[in-house]
């Protein structure tokens, strides 16, 4: 995996952060998705 500046994980999924991107990870550390649109992504969450 990258390093990120904000990293968060619920057991499920993982996320990372580094300032211009959002990457999502699964269980098994596999890329799911990854969103480039956000201007500040210095720290994320899961919201139910």
């Amino acid at each position: 995996m990258r390093n990120f500046w904000g990293f968060y994980d619920n057991g499920i999924y993982r996320v990372g952060c580094n300032g211009a991107m959002i990457y999502v990870y699964g269980q098994d550390r596999k890329e799911l998705g990854r969103f480039k649109d956000i201007p500040y992504a210095y720290c994320g969450a899961f919201q139910p």
